[in-house]
């Protein structure tokens, strides 16, 4: 059979794709080999990936079709096989991320007009495109800061800060971290900090 064709995911959890048949994109085929992988599949190396269910009995060719996955492997990989057993090469899509898990953590260092704003950010294997502290008087917020470093794109908390100045003194802040990758933004909760002089 031909493989499965235009194979994309639609959210962290969902792929979809355009059936083929039991002979090229006649009819229908037989079933399919749904796999998860840690690097990019190929027909060589198809076997040895996570099997995943979910995958719907095949439709009519032409016919689009869709699966629930739960996976956090960075790759997802489909093959239709015929009624006689024949497999079609492999259709491959990138997972796309669950959005970045994000933690608003205490400021630090403040003073009457400045202070260091801390987060931690896990890019849950997506590229963490925009990554800033949002922070204000009131939680509308409507200043930001970009933080630092850059949270990449790994599986693991990021330890994440900013230091922001021009504040206005004896006045309460609310601030909370922003970050997005390809699956989403996600915002922390909000905190806030006084920018007044500890008392002797």
């Amino acid at each position: 059979p031909m493989k499965p064709v235009n194979l994309h995911a639609t959210s962290p959890t969902m792929i979809c794709w355009t059936a083929p048949g039991n002979d090229w994109n006649v009819g229908t085929a037989a079933s399919y080999d749904l796999r998860a992988f840690s690097q990019l599949p190929t027909p060589e190396n198809f076997a040895s990936g996570t099997p995943l269910s979910g995958a719907p009995a095949p439709a009519s060719a032409g016919s689009e079709q869709c699966a629930t996955i739960s996976t956090s492997a960075p790759y997802i990989g489909l093959r239709a096989i015929d009624p006689a057993g024949n497999i079609s090469y492999p259709a491959v899509v990138a997972r796309i991320p669950p959005p970045p898990t994000v933690v608003t953590e205490a400021a630090s260092s403040v003073t009457r007009t400045s202070a260091t704003l801390h987060a931690s950010v896990n890019p849950n294997g997506g590229e963490v495109s925009e990554c800033t502290f949002e922070y204000g008087t009131t939680t509308a917020y409507g200043l930001s800061a970009a933080c630092t470093p850059s949270p990449g794109s790994g599986t693991i908390p990021v330890a994440v800060s900013a230091s922001i100045t021009g504040l206005a003194r004896n006045t309460t802040y609310h601030f909370r971290i922003s970050a997005t990758n390809p699956g989403g933004t996600s915002k922390g909760v909000d905190r806030t900090f006084e920018t007044r002089l500890p008392h002797n």
